[in-house]
This record gives C-alpha cells, structure tokens and sequence, in this order.
C-alpha cells in the first residue's frame, strides 16, 4: 500500500521539485541556446515525464497484488482451496502484466539517470538527494533480485534521497522569500526614508 502511495506521489513531486529548483526546466524544449542550463532544464523534463510513465506502467500490477491477491490469498484460508494461489501465480507472471511491470521500472530507471544529470550542477542536499534518489529509482529492477536486507537498503537510499531533496526545496523557498522580502522592501530590513527636519 505504501507502495502505490509513493508512486502516485512521485512524478507530482518531482515536478514541483524540479519547477522551482531546475534553472531551464520551464523552457521550451526547442531553445537552440541551451548551454549547461538548457540541458539541465531538457534532463528535468525528462525526469518527469519518464517518471510519470513509470508510475503509470508499474501501479496496476502494484494495485493487483495489493488487493486482488489479497483477496485470493483470504479466499484460499477461507475455503481451505488452495488451488487459487495457481490461479494467483499465473497473473504475476502473465506476459502482459510482466511486460508492463517491466517497461514501467525501465522507465523509473531512465528517471533516475535524468534525476542524476539535472541536479548534478546543484550544491549541497539537492546534489545528494538527487544522487541517492537517482540511484534509487535507477536501480529498481535490479533490487528485487536481492536478498531482503539488500532491498531494505535500497528503500532507505531512495527514501533519504527524497528526503534531502525535500529539504533542499526548503531551504531554497525560504531563501527566495527573503530575497523578494529585501527587493520589495517588506518586513524589518525596511526603513523608511528619511524627510528631513520638520
């Protein structure tokens, strides 16, 4: 379950991740003048559109063993008929699901590479978040072929690349609103002028 509720969260929050913290990433995409942030900008969109592609692809097959095989696994104790679980088997490995739940994580993976590249010129936590986070979703396929320590420090990786990422955003929000704060002159570094002797 917390599954499918992170990959609904995953491409909205890059997106907005990327939106304010990506120099380029709102620029159309045939600029001629990239330079480095124009390819910046190209690896956030990229980012989120495989990201969005990923979570798409993969969910279903998340959705069904969530709620489908559970069902059919509480119908099996049920009933003491445990020739459902076939039945269960045979869907996990079912071509269309598997090509889906396949193709999805490839695309993940390519979001992971573009999550890479596009905070790569960044400094401090987004730098990192995106190198762990990157490395995360680049390596989701190949985690389910471990054992469960190894797929346990996966998730970590992929979690507190999220997490710094997370505060990375923070942090910049806040420093932007006290730049817009000094520019307009709002709040204490505000005085007001001077008119002279009355």
């Amino acid at each position: 379950m917390f599954g499918i509720v992170a990959f609904i969260l995953l491409a909205p929050g890059l997106l907005v991740w990327q939106r304010q913290a990506v120099p380029g990433f709102s620029d159309g995409a045939g600029r001629s003048d990239a330079g480095q942030a124009g390819r910046v900008g190209g690896a956030a969109r990229a980012t989120v559109a495989l990201a969005w592609l990923g979570s798409v692809l993969v969910l279903p097959y998340y959705g069904a063993e969530t709620f489908a095989l559970g069902a059919a696994g509480e119908h099996a104790l049920t009933v003491g008929d445990v020739e459902v679980l076939a039945a269960v088997e045979s869907f996990r490995l079912a071509p269309v699901p598997m090509t889906m739940f396949g193709v999805g994580l490839l695309a993940l993976a390519g979001a992971g590479i573009a999550l890479i590249v596009s905070t790569r010129p960044g400094a401090g936590l987004a730098r990192w978040g995106g190198l762990l986070a990157g490395l995360g979703l680049a390596t989701y396929l190949p985690q389910f072929f471990v054992p469960a320590a190894g797929r346990i420090g996966h998730g970590l990786v992929l979690g507190i690349g999220l997490v710094l990422l997370g505060m990375s955003l923070f942090g910049r929000t806040a420093h932007s609103g006290r730049i817009r704060r000094f520019a307009v002159g709002v709040g204490p570094t505000r005085r007001p002028a001077s008119t002279g002797p009355r």
